[in-house]
């Protein structure tokens, strides 16, 4: 069957990467649906169905590289430097 995210509106986007990058999450149920769409999904997995589908933005490899910087405690001007990428980038990306 696989792992299935629950996600919140907040982190639909997260989500979504990691659903697109790891074969072991086989679907993402959002935070808008239903009882029985989430029902029908965890029902299409049980008998082997292949849930392709998602909704929503998903983090960009850059994004995600800039998520983990921040989450290890960098600020934008250590990130900056360490991708030698302009600040303006930084903040771009991480408004999105």
């Amino acid at each position: 069957m696989g792992i299935v995210l629950v996600s919140d509106r907040n982190m639909q986007s997260l989500a979504n990467y990691w659903r697109k990058h790891n074969s072991a999450i086989s679907a993402v149920i959002y935070n808008d649906d239903g009882l029985d769409v989430a029902n029908e999904k965890i029902r299409q997995l049980f008998i082997g169905r292949y849930l392709s589908f998602t909704r929503g933005n998903t983090l960009t490899q850059m994004e995600f590289t800039i998520m983990g910087y921040m989450v290890s405690g960098y600020n934008p001007y250590q990130i900056a430097e360490v991708l030698d990428m302009d600040i303006r980038s930084i903040y771009d990306l991480t408004q999105q």
